[in-house]
């Protein structure tokens, strides 16, 4: 997201090319979210009609609509977990300005793309709500650790919405020092796991699902997938179908 918004970046991939030899491509939002698509696919077996993956990065989420495996929507909007931080969340101790801000844009920000995620005659009961990126291993791991259970990545837990709110309003508690100290969050985190966890718990109750399932690999296993189904050639085009 950072190189497809950043005004310098034709001069970024010029100077890598030249340090480096390689070129580089720039995922486009769509691509990017039906690459995440393709890992969940992968790992986990989705028996409801309905799928919606949301993938959070730093700079972007992008969530995906699947209909018997079939996508038929995808959407790529600003809120990455550390384009959010940078532009909300400025105080060591977060303030409740702040925070009502943010979640205001969060909401704003879904409400102006239009249905993302679902139509509302869809019952949540046919629908699985998966998600992948930083901010989502690393709720995983915070709630592995808060009932002291081992986390295992192949196999990760199921997250309710409560547990989600329950360690948002515990971030939210902390200063940065102490979120630092958090078991099962990395101190490297610590800064934009707020962020992660609004866009994470907004989206469950936007779509009023109670349930969440985590994806431990994301774009970059999706990237691999797709190359070596396309013959080992880079996959340029999009289908209704998916990445092709």
């Amino acid at each position: 997201h950072v190189l497809r918004a950043a005004a310098n970046t034709p001069a970024v991939l010029r100077a890598i090319e030249d340090k480096t030899g390689l070129r580089v491509e720039i995922l486009t939002g769509p691509m990017e979210a039906q690459f995440a698509y393709l890992s969940a696919q992968k790992r986990i077996q989705l028996d409801k009609p309905h799928t919606v993956l949301m993938d959070i990065g730093g700079g972007s989420t992008e969530y995906v609509h699947s209909h018997n495996g079939k996508i038929v929507r995808v959407q790529s909007l600003p809120l990455g977990a550390l384009y959010l931080t940078s532009h909300y969340l400025k105080s060591d101790m977060i303030k409740r300005d702040e925070y009502t801000a943010l979640e205001a844009h969060i909401d704003r920000t879904i409400m102006e793309a239009g249905r993302i995620i679902v139509h509302p005659d869809i019952s949540p009961l046919d629908i699985e709500l998966v998600a992948s990126g930083g901010a989502v291993s690393a709720l995983g791991r915070m709630i592995a650790a808060s009932t002291d259970s081992d986390y295992d990545p192949a196999c990760p837990p199921q997250i309710q919405q409560p547990a989600v709110a329950d360690l948002l309003q515990k971030c939210l508690s902390f200063p940065l020092h102490q979120r630092k100290t958090i078991p099962g969050l990395d101190p490297d985190r610590a800064d934009i796991i707020v962020a992660g966890l609004v866009v994470i718990l907004r989206t469950m109750k936007k779509m009023n699902m109670r349930v969440l399932r985590v994806n431990e690999a994301g774009v970059r296993e999706g990237v691999l997938q797709a190359v070596i189904k396309n013959g080992l050639q880079w996959p340029h085009e999009i289908s209704p179908k998916g990445i092709v």
